[in-house]
């Protein structure tokens, strides 16, 4: 069985509060988790504002309950992903080489969000906004 790791990162910005549970943050962000077992890797609100200005997650789920929970948020054509990695491609960033297999994300992000990549494995990338464009 396959397996979708999950990374978001939602940015609204609103005024003030703290202290509230994750289920509340999700509920006033219009997010909903998938309808499946979730094992969470990681989570951070935002506490200094109300909704917060940043959520940040990632979870494991099975790879059905994640294509599911892509269709429910309007990814329509899940065997097209926008991107994929490893991305075949190589380049430079400045004096930095960029090869096929470097991970898709900074890697301050890669460690932020938990995330473990195999370059032998290839990967689908997928982007969309949620219902209340978050």
């Amino acid at each position: 069985m396959g397996v979708a790791l999950a990374s978001w990162l939602v940015v609204v910005p609103m005024l003030g509060g703290c202290g509230h549970s994750r289920q509340e943050v999700l509920d006033v962000m219009y997010l909903k988790m998938p309808e499946c077992p979730v094992k969470m890797l990681s989570y951070k609100a935002d506490e200094l504002w109300w909704p917060p200005a940043t959520v940040e997650m990632s979870y494991t789920v099975p790879k059905s309950c994640m294509d599911d929970y892509l269709a429910t948020q309007g990814v329509d054509d899940l065997g097209k992903p926008s991107l994929k990695w490893p991305s075949g491609w190589s380049g430079s960033n400045g004096d930095r080489e960029i090869k096929p297999t470097d991970p898709p994300f900074p890697s301050e992000t890669m460690k932020r969000f938990k995330l473990r990549l195999d370059a032998s494995r290839t990967y689908p990338i997928h982007s969309f906004s949620t219902a209340n464009r978050s």
